[in-house]
């Protein structure tokens, strides 16, 4: 990371006048940040990032006067170190996704912006417990899946397969409000219900850039549909 900057640097000095510094292409600021733009980071690691005052910069500012705010809350400047005359890092350790949002490099003096980069903090998918997999079949008609996932702002793709003697088959899924997501069978789907099966094996997977993870469950099918009601009553009658 230094060198980049150290390079940077050299290149100004180099070039003069020729080189500037910016915090986005065609966007003139005073600064930039190093990583540049966005930001993705696992949960539990360090967040580090460079903020450089532009060699052309002549002001009377230095890196002393860099200051950073996140979501435009100011920052501790416990978490901020002096790299050399122009440079300040950010460094914030643990990180977890309450610390998802934006951040900003500013000249404390003027409150001038110099730079932003926007921070997403995201885990590996979960696996997911068996009391959170509910399948409900209604009269024999269809047969639904639900289950619901914790909020994670790192894109997940999640897949829901289960075993037959022939091999597995993959259920469309639809993502529902709030994290629900839903796998639906009947006559006419594909794959369609199979009403004659005493158990259902799921294996549900869940990938993003952290990790996968995979659960599985076996569901007792005749003990998850719901007559009619009133067809019991009737029953009794007889």
């Amino acid at each position: 990371m230094l060198w980049f900057l150290s390079s940077l640097l050299l290149l100004s000095h180099l070039f003069g006048s020729y080189l500037v510094i910016c915090c986005y292409p065609s966007i003139h600021s005073n600064g930039m940040t190093y990583p540049r733009g966005d930001i993705n980071l696992k949960a539990g690691s360090t967040l580090v990032i460079n903020c450089t005052l532009n060699e052309n910069y002549f002001g009377p500012s230095n890196a002393s006067d860099i200051g950073w705010k996140f979501d435009e809350r100011e920052i501790p400047s416990a978490r901020v170190t002096i790299v050399d005359d122009r440079t300040a890092q950010l460094h914030v350790p643990n990180v977890n996704m309450s610390d998802t949002g934006k951040y900003m490099c500013m000249l404390k003096s003027s409150k001038a912006s110099l730079c932003l980069n926007v921070v997403t903090v995201g885990t590996p998918p979960p696996k997911i417990n068996e009391s959170n997999f509910h399948c409900i079949s209604e009269e024999w008609r269809n047969f639904t899946c639900r289950w619901n996932v914790p909020q994670n702002p790192i894109r997940t793709t999640w897949t829901l397969y289960y075993r037959i003697p022939q091999g597995n088959v993959s259920c469309p899924l639809v993502a529902l409000s709030n994290g629900v997501y839903e796998c639906f069978f009947n006559d006419s789907t594909q794959p369609y219900y199979r009403q004659a099966a005493p158990y259902y094996y799921f294996v549900l997977t869940g990938n993003n850039t952290y990790g996968t993870s995979m659960s599985q469950f076996k569901v007792d099918h005749f003990q998850n549909v719901v007559p009619k009601i009133g067809r019991a009553s009737c029953r009794e009658r007889v």
